[in-house]
């Protein structure tokens, strides 16, 4: 039973090791950059454990990050919006960087198929840190579909803006 089980686990790391292999960042930062709604999902979901709160708090920033990136996209040339969605998307990347980074953690840490009370804290923590930027990403996407029906460059979106961008520039030894 162990000898399978053994197996098993080591069939599960040659996959894991192959397909990360193929680069999981430049992949992940992809399907963000591009609006790949469905290469995401497929991403995260094939490499994080599905039974873990770290995973669908990561999937959630994922998916909010996403959608503000086709937001900026959308709002781009639209009225006096230019200036704004400029600065966002210069926040942007060293956001899904930092996402990415998270994700590629996280699914590392899966592979080895650790469990301890500490590790569990750990996955809470970043659990808990994720909730708290795809809320500061949500409300930027809500601020900036305000300031587009409003048509003018809204003061609210610079509060959001920092979050986004104090999440980007974290130490990854701030992560644990």
């Amino acid at each position: 039973m162990y000898r399978i089980r053994l197996i098993d686990r080591f069939t599960e790391w040659q996959h894991m090791r192959s397909f990360r292999s193929g680069n999981f960042r430049a992949e992940f930062e992809h399907d963000i950059l591009t609006g790949n709604r469905n290469g995401l999902e497929r991403l995260l979901r094939e490499t994080l454990p599905p039974d873990w709160h770290v995973s669908l708090a990561l999937l959630r920033a994922s998916h909010e990050l996403l959608e503000l990136t086709i937001a900026v996209t959308l709002a781009r040339d639209v009225g006096d919006m230019s200036l704004i969605t400029a600065r966002l998307a210069r926040e942007l990347r060293p956001a899904v960087r930092a996402l990415a980074s998270t994700a590629d953690r996280v699914t590392c840490v899966a592979v080895q198929n650790a469990h301890s009370s500490e590790l569990q804290q750990a996955l809470d923590n970043e659990a808990r840190r994720l909730g708290e930027f795809t809320d500061s990403v949500r409300k930027t996407r809500e601020t900036l579909a305000q300031a587009l029906l409003e048509n003018d460059g809204n003061p609210a979106l610079t509060a959001s803006q920092a979050a986004i961008g104090a999440f980007s520039h974290l130490d990854p030894a701030d992560l644990t």
